[in-house]
């Protein structure tokens, strides 16, 4: 009788270790499942982030900037513009521009920006016809596609007040008058 009680006790103590195994493996699974979450949400945070937005800069040019407003660096970054959006700019020079950044692989630190000149504010209604779209890689894991509708920004493209106006003006008139000095100088000490 003893020898049944022993082996309903082994038995017992064996379907008790097959329960416990079989339990600690789920919360192992879980354990490992929520560690391979918190590193995927870890380099999230902390990954490069490029992005490119619109900006009126003070002296009225139109540009874009391409910032890397993650917390790593951005390597073998190619930012691609819309040929449509090219062809559609006014000055052969400006348009060879934004060909030469389609072409370029760059490498931005974190919160490093590169501000790339469009053109003047005097052409926002030409310029403004087509969306600028942009294809943005880098870092060989990361794809971005971004879209700027400039005519959306016309509000952005407020005139400067009259005193900063005339300031330029005067600082314009008063560097002329000095160059017209030293060139009047210039010609009577030759005399």
């Amino acid at each position: 009788m003893t020898d049944w009680i022993m082996i309903l006790i082994t038995l017992v103590y064996v379907i008790a270790t097959i329960v416990i195994c079989y339990f600690n493996g789920k919360s192992a699974k879980a354990a490992k499942e929520q560690i391979e979450e918190m590193i995927k949400q870890s380099e999230a945070l902390n990954r490069a982030f490029v992005t490119v937005r619109f900006e009126v800069i003070k002296t009225g040019l139109m540009c874009f900037v391409i910032e890397n407003n993650g917390l790593q660096s951005a390597y073998n970054l190619r930012v691609k513009l819309n040929e449509e959006f090219i062809n559609n700019l006014p000055d052969a020079g400006d348009r060879d521009r934004m060909r030469e950044m389609n072409n370029a692989v760059l490498y931005l630190v974190p919160r490093q920006k590169i501000t790339s000149v469009i053109d003047t504010k005097l052409n926002f209604d030409e310029i403004s016809k087509v969306v600028a779209s942009f294809e943005i890689k880098y870092n060989e894991r990361y794809s971005d596609h971004i879209e700027i509708d400039i005519s959306q920004y016309s509000f952005m493209l407020v005139d400067e007040l009259p005193i900063e106006v005339i300031s330029h003006s005067l600082e314009a008139l008063t560097e002329n008058q000095n160059k017209f000095q030293q060139s009047l100088l210039k010609q009577m000490e030759k005399l």
